[in-house]
Formats: structure tokens, sequence, C-alpha cells
């Protein structure tokens, strides 16, 4: 995982600039990046340029238990391989990149079926992440993000011109890393499928 922040004894965050969402009009970022920041002292830092938080392997197996990849699975921001085993051990093939050895995804041009990772949060990289995967990927995304990314005007069309099959919530917020707490806030699997075309659906995960 890729939080881009830091916990400490402060109430003190980092404001962003504001968006322009799908409607054209300009606007703040969603009061829940906000509002978890304050209550839970979080602010950016330099001593994890990267945003490493590895992902717990229970929340991947909850995702490998549900997901029914076929083909190559790409994770692009895969540090030292925490989603990467759990999938390899469910006899997956992978492929590992990350920006930390040299493959910025963003800017890679690469096509594969399918991509599963817990994406950078700070500076909006988490939307960049979804948006250039929906672009790539030729059959599944699979994306583990905040249930407060599932707001905000200016992902609107993110969700409405490609919509999601299936969000599987994390019903226990997923201990990070070696961290005493939890994640400060809700956790989901969003996945979308090229091919689906009806309407989302939500799955609980007690995991």
């Amino acid at each position: 995982m890729r939080l881009g922040w830091k916990f400490l004894g402060v109430g003190q965050i980092i404001q962003q600039g504001r968006r322009v969402g799908s409607d054209g009009k300009s606007y703040r970022p969603s009061k829940a990046t906000e509002s978890w920041g304050l209550t839970t002292g979080v602010m950016r830092t330099a001593d994890n340029p990267h945003d490493y938080y590895p992902t717990p392997p229970s929340v991947t197996k909850a995702l490998v238990a549900k997901g029914h990849f076929k083909g190559l699975i790409w994770e692009p921001a895969a540090s030292e391989g925490a989603i990467v085993q759990v999938l390899k051990e469910a006899g997956y093939e992978v492929l590992a990149t990350d920006i930390s050895s040299g493959t910025d995804f963003l800017i890679s041009r690469r096509s594969v079926p399918n991509i599963v990772t817990n994406p950078p949060f700070s500076d909006n990289r988490a939307e960049e992440f979804c948006r250039k995967a929906l672009k790539i990927a030729t059959s599944k995304v699979a994306m583990l993000i905040p249930m407060w990314f599932l707001e905000g005007i200016q992902r609107y069309d993110l969700f409405a011109e490609q919509p999601l099959k299936t969000i599987y919530v994390c019903s226990r917020r997923p201990r990070f890393g070696e961290k005493k707490y939890n994640s400060p806030f809700g956790m989901c699997w969003a996945v979308w499928d090229k091919q689906y075309k009806g309407k989302p659906h939500i799955e609980w995960r007690l995991d």
C-alpha cells in the first residue's frame, strides 16, 4: 500500500489543490480526505517517498477467493511483493514492477490482461492509477482503495464510463505493515471487468 502519509501527534495535513470535475467546474478535494487526517494526525512526509505500506496477505487472499482472473496479472506498485506473493501462491502468473525499481506505471505503454494493485494515494495518484489501468488492461482491474474514493464529482466519469463490477468491502479495517494501528479509513477492493455491462454489486469480506 502506498499511503504517502505519516502518523504524528498533531492534527495537521497538507491540503491538496482544487480539482476540475467531469462537469467542468472546480472543486475542493473530498471532505473525507481531510477528516481522517484531522482525526488521526497524519501528514505527508519525506521519509517514505514511495508510500510503502505492504498489504496484509489476508486482504489479497479475500480478493483471490473471488477474483477468477484469467491470464497474466500485472502488479505495478509491487515494492517488496506482498500482493505478488499471494497471487503467485494462488497459481497466477504475475508481472511485478515498481517505481522504486525504475518502472513508472503511469507512463508505461504495456498492455496486459489484468492489473491488481494497492495504488499510491498521495498526490491523486490512486485516481491516476485507476484511469491508467482501465486504459491498458484488456480484462480486469482490481484496486485496493479507501471507501471515500467512491465519492467525489471529479471521479464521476471514472465510474460512469466503465462501471465497476464488484466492490468487496473489508469489514475489518486492514492493518498495514508492522504498525500498531489499523487503517484510519475503511478499505475495499474495487473490481472492473472490461466485458461487464451490468450494475455494480457489493459484498462484505470478513478477513
